[in-house]
């Protein structure tokens, strides 16, 4: 689908050579975007839109509460969690994941 001319030469044969290393030209530069959007979309996928609504965790020190967003689950006692006391939420991810 892809059309290009030459006639900048008085040969054929030179102006068919001009044409075809446009065409090779032409044709690296459409796989070189299709892969940069390939590229660009892998990456919006991993990274999101950092929306407040693709948030995971809050962690709130005024009510002593952890929230994860993606299983819908509260913890209390923030600062044993955050000690290392994280067992808990190990487990319940675990077994979301299981799901």
């Amino acid at each position: 689908g892809i059309i290009v001319a030459a006639q900048n030469e008085r040969s054929q044969h030179k102006n068919r050579e001009v044409a075809m290393s446009i065409l090779n030209a032409k044709i690296d530069q459409i796989k070189r975007e299709e892969e940069a959007k390939k590229i660009a979309l892998e990456r919006k996928e991993q990274i999101g839109t950092q929306s407040r609504v693709e948030k995971i965790r809050t962690y709130n020190f005024l009510q002593d509460r952890i929230t994860d967003h993606r299983i819908k689950k509260s913890w209390h006692n923030i600062e044993k969690i955050l000690d290392g006391d994280f067992g808990q939420i190990v487990k319940k991810m675990q077994k979301e994941q299981n799901k």
